[in-house]
This record gives C-alpha cells, structure tokens and sequence, in this order.
C-alpha cells in the first residue's frame, strides 16, 4: 500500500514538473529565442510558433491524469492565451516581413504589459499544489 502511495506521489510529482517546464517553455522569452530562425518572415516564424505550442503542448497530453483540474485548466489557458496573442501580434504585421518585426512586436508587448505575465501566473497555480503533494501527499483530483 505505502509503495503504491510513494509510486504515485512520484508520479504527480513528475507532472508537476513537466507542467512547470511546459509553461516555461512557452514564456514568449525563452520560445521567442528558440523557434527564431534569421530569414524566416512572419508568416514563417507564426507557423512555427504555434506549431511549436502544439507539438509541446500534445508531448503532455498525457500529465492531465496526475495532476488537479485547476493546473490542467491553466496549463491549457495559458496554452491558448499564448497562441492568441500570437496570432494577434502576426495579423497587424506583412507576412513577408521579416521574422524578427514579429519577434520584436511580441517583446515590446510583453514590456507593456503590467502585473505579472499569465505564464507567471501559472507557474504559481502548479507551484502552489506541488507544494500541498508534497507536504500532505495525494490530494483529491477536483
């Protein structure tokens, strides 16, 4: 009974991890510098942004099963937010710009943006439970 206890609370453990690195992942910082490519346009950095987020969004499929509908609920909000105001910033340039008018339109973005970022936000919902699994085990599945 204790082993399959402690096999579980690893597990959801794990997910919480995955979850943390997925949102980090997506932070428009850290995605930004790893999906830009020099003499891409913005139709091309678009497409490979959002097929970025879906690639790593679906490898994580699979975590929903350990971890609260709240975390799931926000791992998918931010997933989404992510693609919109992807989408957004992509509309208001030419797609033959080039790439790095989009990548500067979303770092701008996000430097006007006040509070904390909705990935940051995120992090402090899986935070928040990883730290109740850890301090009292398994907690309900809500």
């Amino acid at each position: 009974m204790r082993d399959n206890q402690d096999t579980t609370m690893r597990l959801r453990l794990q997910a919480y991890e995955r979850m943390a690195l997925f949102i980090e992942r997506l932070d428009p910082r850290q995605l930004l510098t790893r999906v830009y490519q020099s003499g891409m346009n913005v139709a091309e950095f678009h497409q490979l942004l959002l097929i970025t987020i879906r690639t790593e969004f679906e490898h994580n499929l699979s975590q929903q099963i350990y971890v609260s509908k709240d975390v799931w609920n926000a791992v998918r909000g931010i997933k989404e937010q992510q693609m919109n105001m992807i989408n957004n910033m992509a509309q208001q340039l030419p797609p033959d710009a080039p790439a790095k008018d989009l990548h500067k339109k979303i770092v701008d973005y996000l430097l006007t943006v006040e509070g904390e970022l909705p990935t940051e936000m995120a992090l402090g919902v899986i935070n928040e439970e990883a730290k109740v699994v850890l301090s009292y085990g398994a907690i309900s599945k809500s």
